[in-house]
């Protein structure tokens, strides 16, 4: 009797769980005694496409660690470290300087030089109205928002933290 398709894939997914954990070469071998041969060809091409896309993840994670961010000088506020960074942007720890009193401990999150056209900045503002209606306690208030006073890219947007 042939398999129905979610035994099937219920098969793929045992023989592949079983080999995840294993070298290239050795699910290469393993897979060659795996009957029938279909399911080693439909396991073999999901390690392979789970493979490209984990490589694909490190090249953007690394591209983007080598797109330096735009940081610009925002009044009112001192950047002081950047506590996280991915494709967008960076996140970096920072204080609201105010006349009077303690500076506030805010997160501002800046994004890419690379992200300056006409839809990112779009995507930028939609972000902002999004950060602006959130209310719950596991996430920073949004406080503040902007783009570079000189012209340049910089989007950028501040939450009060904890930080």
């Amino acid at each position: 009797m042939t398999p129905t398709r979610a035994e099937r894939w219920l098969q793929i997914e045992d023989i592949y769980i079983a080999l995840e954990d294993l070298s290239a070469d050795d699910r290469d071998l393993r897979l060659l005694a795996v009957q029938p041969p279909e399911l080693a060809i439909e396991v073999r091409e999901m390690f392979r496409a789970i493979d490209a896309e984990a490589a694909a993840q490190r090249r953007l994670a690394m591209e983007a660690r080598q797109i330096q961010p735009f940081t610009p000088h925002l009044a009112g506020y001192e950047l002081l470290d950047a506590v996280g960074s991915g494709g967008a942007g960076v996140v970096y720890r920072g204080r609201r300087l105010i006349d009077h009193g303690s500076p506030q401990p805010v997160a501002i999150k800046v994004f890419h030089i690379h992200r300056s056209g006409v839809a990112e900045h779009r995507h930028f503002v939609r972000e902002l109205g999004i950060v602006a209606t959130l209310d719950h306690p596991a996430i920073v208030k949004f406080f503040d928002g902007g783009f570079a006073a000189d012209g340049r890219p910089g989007d950028w947007f501040c939450s009060l933290t904890g930080l």
